[in-house]
C-alpha cells in the first residue's frame, strides 16, 4: 500500500510526540520498556518493544532505542548498526496497558512525522499499522496493508484509515505502529496523530508517493 508523503497538515489528534518519558533509555536488541502516568500520550502509556531479525555478527551487531526529550527536541530515536536488521514496535491503548482511547477516527489519516532517516542503500521503513477495539470480553484488530516510508531526511507520511478496511473506525481503543527499518538503518520519529482526509476529489492523490521534506519546529 502506497502512503502520501505530506509536507504539512494540521493534527486533529496527537497520540504520542514524545515530549515526555519515564522509562530508563536506551533498551537494546530484544528489549522492551512500558511507561505508564503519560499525561501527553493517548490512552496514558506508551508500550515499546524492540525486535531483531539477524544480525550479521552475534555479539556485535545490535539494535537500540530511546525517547529523547530535551533542547528544545522529542523523538524516538531507533538505531541499529551495519549488521543488524530490526523493527520498532510502539503500542498505544488495549492491551499495551493504558486505557482504551474511545476515538472517533471517522474521515481521518494517521500522520507520522520523521525528524530523519538515513535511508541506507534506498531501502525504505515498512510500516504497519493495526487498529484494535473492545468488543465484549474480546477483542477485535485490523491490521492495515503495510505503507514506506523513503524520505531522506525529514518529511511525513499519510496512511489513509479507510472505512473498507476498518469497520469501527468510529471506535478505535488501540493503535499499534510497527517500524521494520532496513538493516544498518536509522529513524528519529517526531510525532504521532492524526489528521482530516482531504476532501473526496483529492483523495485519489493517497494512491501516489510524492516526497516532501518541511522540519516541523517546537515552539
Amino acid at each position: 500500500m502506497s502512503a502520501l508523503l505530506v509536507s504539512s497538515a494540521r493534527a486533529a489528534v496527537v497520540i504520542d510526540d514524545f515530549t515526555t518519558t519515564t522509562a530508563t533509555w536506551p533498551i537494546g536488541s530484544g528489549g522492551s520498556a512500558n511507561e505508564a502516568a503519560l499525561g501527553d500520550v493517548a490512552g496514558g502509556v506508551r508500550d515499546t518493544s524492540l525486535a531483531v531479525a539477524s544480525f550479521n555478527v552475534p555479539g556485535l551487531d545490535s539494535v537500540s532505542a530511546s525517547v529523547f526529550s530535551s533542547g528544545g527536541f522529542s523523538l524516538f530515536d531507533y538505531q541499529s548498526t551495519a549488521g543488524a536488521d530490526g523493527a520498532g514496535t510502539l503500542k498505544y491503548g488495549r492491551t499495551s496497558g493504558g486505557a482504551d482511547l474511545n476515538l472517533d477516527l471517522t474521515g481521518e489519516s494517521l500522520l507520522l512525522d520523521f525528524f530523519s532517516f538515513d535511508y541506507p542503500a534506498d531501502q525504505p521503513i515498512v510500516v504497519t499499522v493495526t487498529l484494535l477495539q473492545a468488543a465484549g470480553g474480546g477483542t477485535n484488530s485490523v491490521t492495515l496493508p503495510s505503507s514506506y516510508y523513503s524520505q531522506s531526511g525529514p518529511g511525513s507520511l499519510l496512511i489513509p484509515l479507510l472505512p473498507g478496511l476498518v469497520p469501527f473506525l468510529n471506535d478505535v481503543d488501540g493503535i499499534y505502529v510497527a517500524l521494520d527499518a532496513p538493516q544498518a538503518g536509522d529513524f528519529r520519529l517526531d510525532r504521532i496523530s492524526t489528521v482530516a482526509v482531504p476532501e473526496p476529489a483529492s483523495l485519489s492523490l493517497l494512491l501516489l508517493p510524492l516526497a516532501a521534506a518541511t522540519r516541523r519546529r517546537r515552539a
